[in-house]
């Protein structure tokens, strides 16, 4: 009889259940859960379907870490999602790894990435790491090439659904 098998959701590794954590868990400080994630009820279809469906090329443990951060998911309305949450188009604050200085991204689908620099797409691992998170709140995540990091949000600068805007495009009327 084989043991049952579940996926990490902090980093996708697979792991013999029903204990549902790796050995990444002992990277949080009080060995909890990770933190609460919000997603809003418009981007939580979107994002379920590149997660389970992948219309656009994509590892496939980003896809793995994506469905499990959705199966965990809090889903809200987008005005009842709390102000300081990262949400897709939203343009946020955050520190990769302690050492690293802040950088500020937006969070994006991945046919609106460019190789900017100014962008992040969520089908990446720091992408999905920081979707739904609140400010202060930091998440383990597994880079691609197996490395276990952490990311923090410090803060949300900008997110379209605070402003207004459901498309999270600025108007282009002047």
């Amino acid at each position: 009889m084989s043991a049952s098998v579940a996926i990490c959701p902090i980093c996708s590794t697979r792991i013999a259940a029903p204990s549902g954590v790796c050995a990444c868990a002992a990277e949080r400080p009080d060995k909890s859960a990770p933190p609460p994630v919000f997603i809003s009820r418009r981007d939580f279809g979107r994002l379920e379907h590149l997660a389970r469906f992948r219309p656009v090329p994509c590892a496939d443990a980003v896809a793995r870490f994506l469905v499990a951060e959705l199966d965990r998911a809090i889903i809200c309305r987008d005005e009842d999602l709390p102000a300081n949450v990262v949400t897709m188009r939203s343009r946020v604050l955050f520190r990769a790894d302690i050492q690293r200085d802040i950088e500020s991204r937006t969070l994006v689908y991945p046919h609106d990435y460019d190789p900017s620099g100014a962008v992040l797409s969520v089908l990446s691992p720091i992408g999905v790491a920081l979707l739904g998170l609140r400010e202060g709140a930091s998440m383990a995540y597994a880079t691609l090439e197996g490395a276990v990091r952490r990311v923090a949000v410090e803060k949300v600068a900008w997110r379209p659904a605070l402003q207004g805007l459901t498309s999270g495009q600025p108007s282009q009327r002047s």
